[in-house]
């Protein structure tokens, strides 16, 4: 399919990054690390017994995803489907593979299905957004950005960033370093969370041996050697996967403030 020529400087300002599907491909296969209840991190991802049939089989869909393994990938998603044909997760999650296959007209299908299924998705309205940039509805685009916004719970930094990626579009500079604050804002307070988490982790001591020692007991009047268990003991180290999550959530810190500080030059201008 041929993107459409867009009057608009949308893609202009979000780059070829956006053209070729790599915005879904880096936030959504992250999705389950990086959004959502943070707590979800420090509990076993896999427990399938925590998961419903649906969700587990999303959860595979997405892992395939990451890998272009399609296949596997719309396997799992037409599975999840039959599990729960209700499910508003399974649509966006075929709209996000149709999008990175460069299959706009169906990734558009199945996110207005997802829609249709539940209207006050932030998820869905952040992705329908970004199609629509690449259909060139500048005022669908923004107004489903506005929305995910809205109906995000915790005021979820990558739909600020997006809506703020829409402010450039529009050339309105201090309205979008406005939203980038408020997306740095999210960011910070999941950074803090994730750093006590490690810190807490970190100041843990867990038993690294155990080994058999000799004491010698004393009544006073006669000593006896006695054999006594003995640990060693060491601080835990957090998982690496919270580090990494740590660092990646800096980073995204980081390239929104640039984005700022040119969205505030340019608003000076």
């Amino acid at each position: 399919m041929k993107i459409p020529l867009i009057k608009s400087s949308f893609l202009s300002i979000l780059g070829s990054s956006l053209i070729f599907g790599s915005v879904f491909s880096q936030t959504d296969i992250e999705e389950y690390q990086t959004s959502g209840p943070l707590q979800l991190m420090f509990q076993d991802e896999h427990d399938q017994e925590k998961l419903t049939p649906s969700q587990s089989l999303n959860r595979k869909a997405v892992s395939a995803m990451g890998k272009q393994d399609w296949k596997v990938a719309f396997g799992f998603l037409m599975e999840a489907m039959k599990a729960d044909p209700s499910s508003p997760e399974t649509f966006i999650n075929f709209g996000v593979a149709h999008f990175m296959r460069e299959e706009y007209p169906s990734s558009e299908k199945a996110l207005l299905k997802s829609l249709e299924v539940d209207p006050n998705s932030a998820k869905a309205n952040y992705h329908y957004s970004q199609v629509m940039v690449i259909k060139g509805d500048a005022t669908l685009a923004m107004e489903a950005a506005n929305q995910a916004v809205v109906l995000s719970e915790e005021g979820e930094w990558k739909y600020l960033e997006w809506l703020g990626e829409l402010k450039i579009g529009e050339s309105s500079y201090q309205e979008a370093a406005d939203t980038y604050t408020k997306a740095l804002g999210v960011l910070q307070e999941k950074v803090d969370t994730v750093h006590e988490a490690i810190k807490r982790e970190e100041s843990r001591q867990e038993v690294a041996e155990q080994y058999t020692d000799i004491e010698i007991i004393s009544d006073g009047t006669t000593s006896r050697e006695v054999e006594v268990q003995k640990f060693r003991y060491e601080y835990k180290d957090a998982p690496e996967e919270w580090h990494q999550m740590e660092e990646r959530l800096k980073g995204h810190m980081a390239d929104i403030q640039k984005r700022k500080e040119d969205a505030l030059n340019k608003a000076g201008a």
